[in-house]
């Protein structure tokens, strides 16, 4: 009963071949599991009232058994067959969803690199398939019973892990961690279903944990032999672990990871603006200063990209400031200069948590965006100037702006700001 329900991870495991996994995966996985559940209930229904207790509790066909009573032997030939083609169907869906676990740990390099081969002519990862076919054919050669509960260990295990990994990724608090469906009933649901798990974990007995035990021992040994000298992993408890203690234990690698998994789920393309905020210098500011002290800073970090002397980008930051202000609204500043030169732009981004003094009503300013280019870079500056303004107009985005922890989230809640592209 537990390998039926197996048809929620074979959702997720097609997912990168979904046009709008925001939508489509929840649905499907809904149907999915409502589906499942109303044709078992019907059925176990039928076959309790309709088959006598002795015959029910000896029987390995019962829903065959129940066709009999029903329609007699018409009924036993038509759900006989029926349940091998059945079987046919969720092997294929077995090996179509299974496929895709090596076929993207081989890109991972958790697994030999040819395991990642896709055939040209119809794109599907050819090796992975017939890989998970052999695999699947000698199973079948187990005794069944071993099998069945080998299976439905390893789903249980599954799904306790998932439960698991959803308490880790919501509290560790990772900033491009932005899923688009987010789990009802937050954490109570997912406590609840690890403490399920456990409970049918331990009536499986122990034959069918100890053999789930030996294939994790495995995976672990071969993690160890084959796959930690490859590939580097962060993991999400460290940044968990931090919000604990004070200390540099998270690096980046995986904030990179889940801002590369939303530029592919959102089908961001990055353009010219993008390509100079991430170069981008970002000052983050934890005092009070006025405007003159902040376009010093400014002008001390822009010199070496714009090839100009700090003196001189200070004057133009003055002279553009005194010809009208660039705190365009509550806590929203953009000052911007032309300078000389052919081909020069550059971006600054700043914070002041206390606020920068640009003077007016406007004051105090909390968002800087700092924008630099030579004359022949008009028509990109207009640009520049549409990408900000539909940037921090999005919703709560200033609340998000401070809430920032460092510069790299900063930089990241700029990129993965949703806003129109420029070709």
């Amino acid at each position: 009963m537990f390998v039926s329900f197996g048809g929620l991870t074979k959702v997720t495991s097609v997912s990168e071949e979904v046009k709008r996994p925001g939508r489509d995966l929840p649905v499907s996985m809904f149907l999915a599991l409502t589906v499942v559940t109303i044709f078992y209930f019907v059925s176990v229904l039928i076959c309790v009232g309709v088959l006598n207790p002795s015959v029910l509790s000896e029987t390995g066909m019962p829903i065959s058994e129940a066709a009999k009573v029903i329609a007699g032997s018409t009924g036993l030939t038509v759900m006989s067959i029926a349940a091998v083609l059945a079987f046919l169907s969720t092997a294929n869906a077995g090996i179509l969803a299974s496929a895709r676990f090596p076929f993207a740990m081989s890109r991972d390099d958790l697994l030999p690199a040819g395991l990642s081969r896709i055939s040209r002519k119809k794109g599907v990862p050819w090796v992975s398939v017939v890989l998970t076919g052999v695999i699947i054919i000698l199973l079948l050669l187990l005794d069944f019973m071993h099998l069945v509960k080998l299976a439905s260990t390893m789903m249980l295990i599954l799904f306790l892990f998932v439960n698991i990994s959803v308490i880790v990724m919501r509290e560790s608090r990772i900033h491009t961690y932005k899923p688009v469906f987010k789990s009802p009933g937050y954490p109570w649901i997912q406590i609840l279903g690890i403490a399920g798990m456990l409970v049918l974990l331990a009536k499986l007995g122990q034959s069918a944990l100890a053999a789930s035990l030996l294939v994790m021992v495995g995976g672990t040994i071969w993690y160890f032999i084959y796959s930690r000298k490859r590939v580097q992993r962060e993991y999400a408890l460290l940044h968990l672990t931090a919000r604990i203690f004070p200390r540099e234990l998270a690096k980046n690698g995986l904030v990179r990871e889940l801002a590369q998994v939303l530029r592919d789920r959102d089908h961001i393309t990055e353009d010219r603006f993008d390509d100079l905020v991430f170069k981008a210098a970002i000052l983050d500011i934890d005092k009070p200063i006025d405007m003159k002290e902040f376009f010093r800073m400014v002008s001390e970090n822009l010199e070496d990209s714009l090839c100009l002397e700090r003196n001189e980008i200070d004057r133009l930051l003055i002279e553009r400031e005194s010809d009208s202000s660039t705190a365009l609204r509550k806590g929203l500043a953009i000052p911007h200069i032309i300078v000389p030169g052919p081909g020069r732009f550059s971006v600054l981004l700043a914070r002041c948590r206390e606020g920068v003094d640009f003077g007016g009503e406007n004051s105090p300013v909390r968002m800087i965006f700092v924008l630099a280019g030579s004359s022949d870079e008009r028509t990109f500056h207009l640009r520049a100037l549409m990408a900000i303004a539909e940037i921090t107009s999005s919703p709560d985005f200033d609340s998000k702006w401070l809430k920032c922890r460092n510069i790299n989230e900063l930089r990241d809640l700029v990129l993965l700001t949703k806003r129109r592209r420029l070709e």
